[in-house]
């Protein structure tokens, strides 16, 4: 018995053991640590740089709470199966203030150097005089329940969480606001998930492109029930998927189950300059309120099960961004609810739409024929029940008993699967509220919903009132 146990524990271990479980050694730093002492939880370090320096594939680093005014530099590499894990003792009380002077949190290495198999989680980073949270020429990173607020305010170009050049990065469950060109920005990458993250936009100070969230340049991506709001009247954007003259792509990219909530641009956009149009990008069950411009297809994409509500100028924009490119895209089965215009087709090779619901337009289309494949039905929102969240509920059509239209953005994505695990209340809500002062959940705390009351079946869903 004793022998099989040992093979099984040595078959286990050269598995990489259970997800999170690496056989590592577990070290700490605290504020009342020392430069002498051996990382022990008894006897923790006071640097950051000192435990880095000790961390092997496989070790997990403990910050014990408090206000650190140090940089978190990541420059070591775990194994496929044995990440170096650094989390703070307990979510969300540790934070790392830059003070303007300092990149508060880097995972960074270098063109000849990746870092890789990395894992942060639980920490308040902020103040910095960069990006804040920066993932650069790194792979296999997850990020989760880490929050940013405050990059630079110079003439930079910067970010709150910025990847360049890194690959297969998760930032999942995390927050970002305070200034920042864009929130969430991932340039030059490949496999990046953005999952669960929430952005309030607040102030840049340049007159240049500003976003919520921006891929930019980076293909198969994944971008799914990410929730995002300004108070602003900046021209701010909410999700931009694009690729500029010297960008090799930005295609096969999943944006799926967003909320984009009051940008004065574009809800969403996605437009390509240069040698080729975008390709295999698909836009599915995303809610677009208030912004000037819902959506704007500037290049290929498939846009499906949408709702753009309240659009100034046009709820769904077709021309092409480059007159060099051929423009080929799709909508199909969204609810366009109220504004100027529905559909405004400027210029494209190929642009189908079908089975979509139109409502409350002065100009139900511009640039199509007339009598499209869609409905102009009424649609009912039980917005006197949930508020702003009954826009994430599937509309019912006035004429048509028990057919619906539009997003639905009630349960969870995963990996770009639809779960029927229930989103709502947020998960990172009690945090947001305590750092950031705002709720994502409630609409008493400027959030979307009045009460998830019977949203749910399960008892978790039914038990989940307004201001829980």
């Amino acid at each position: 018995m004793k022998r099989l146990f040992l093979i099984v524990a040595a078959v286990f271990y050269l598995l990489g053991g259970a997800e999170g479980l690496s056989f590592g050694a577990t070290y700490y730093v605290a504020k009342n640590g020392s430069g002498n002492a051996d990382g022990s939880r008894a006897h923790p370090w006071a640097n950051f740089s000192q435990a880095v320096d000790n961390l092997k594939p496989g070790d997990a680093l403990i910050i014990k709470d408090g206000v650190y005014f140090q940089p978190l530099f990541i420059n070591v590499s775990g194994e496929p199966g044995r990440p170096i894990t650094v989390k703070a003792e307990n979510d969300g009380k540790v934070i790392i203030d830059g003070r303007g002077l300092q990149a508060p949190c880097r995972v960074e290495g270098t063109k000849q150097k990746r870092v890789a198999d990395v894992e942060l989680s639980g920490l308040q980073c902020r103040n910095s005089n960069i990006d804040v949270v920066r993932v650069h020429f790194a792979d296999r990173i997850v990020v989760s329940r880490v929050s940013a607020y405050g990059a630079s305010p110079g003439i930079s170009d910067n970010a709150v969480f910025d990847l360049a050049g890194a690959s297969h990065v998760t930032i999942k469950d995390c927050a970002a606001s305070g200034r920042g060109r864009v929130l969430y920005n991932a340039q030059s990458c490949d496999y990046v998930i953005f999952r669960r993250c929430w952005g309030k936009w607040m102030d840049f100070p340049l007159d240049i492109w500003l976003a919520a969230l921006q891929i930019y340049g980076t293909s198969h991506s994944i971008v799914e029930n990410c929730v995002f709001t300004t108070n602003s009247k900046r021209d701010v954007t909410g999700i931009t998927v694009i690729k500029q003259t010297y960008n090799e792509a930005a295609d096969d990219n999943r944006i799926y189950g967003n909320v984009i909530d009051g940008f004065k641009m574009y809800g969403i956009i996605t437009a390509s300059y240069g040698k080729r149009p975008l390709s295999g990008n698909i836009f599915k069950d995303n809610v677009i309120v208030g912004s000037t411009y819902g959506f704007g297809l500037r290049t290929g994409g498939t846009v499906e099960n949408s709702t753009f509500i309240d659009a100034s100028s046009c709820s769904f924009c077709v021309s092409k961004s480059d007159p060099g490119l051929p423009l080929y895209g799709r909508l199909k089965g969204s609810s366009l609810y109220k504004g100027n215009t529905g559909i405004n087709l400027q210029n494209a090779d190929s642009f189908k739409e079908s089975e979509n619901n139109l409502f409350g337009f002065v100009n139900y289309y511009r640039g199509l024929p007339g009598g499209r494949a869609d409905t102009a039905d009424a649609v009912r929102y039980a917005l006197a029940n949930y508020g702003k969240g009954a826009y994430l509920i599937p509309a019912v059509l006035s004429r048509k008993a028990g057919q619906t239209t539009g997003a639905q953005v009630l349960y969870r994505y995963e990996s770009g699967v639809l779960t029927n695990v229930p989103l709502w209340p947020w998960p990172m809500e009690e945090r947001i509220k305590r750092e950031a002062g705002c709720s994502v959940t409630w609409e008493n705390g400027g959030g979307l919903w009045k009460t998830l009351d019977k949203l749910y079946p399960s008892a978790a869903g039914r038990k989940a009132h307004a201001g829980n």
